[in-house]
């Protein structure tokens, strides 16, 4: 499998509010996998996110078949 994978991030564990996004490209079959997001860190033991996932290929490539082409996650963290 031939793939290429880039992630974008804001340096610095400290902020409090952080975008995020992943690409993934298979040179194989076209299929793209885009996954931004965004986490709010208003205490530095809690955390909320928002993490959204889209496939992107033709109908024989892998995410031809996935069930679900989009989704969207959110939820929230507590360290203690």
């Amino acid at each position: 499998k031939n793939a290429l994978f880039v992630r974008v991030a804001r340096a610095g564990s400290e902020l409090e509010l952080t975008p995020e996004a992943i690409v993934i490209f298979s040179a194989d079959d076209g299929t793209w996998t885009v996954v931004p997001s965004i986490t709010w860190a208003p205490r530095g033991y809690l955390q909320f996110y928002a993490r959204g996932t889209t496939l992107s290929g033709g109908r024989t490539s892998l995410a031809g078949f996935a069930p679900v082409r989009t989704t969207l996650t959110a939820g929230g963290i507590l360290r203690f």
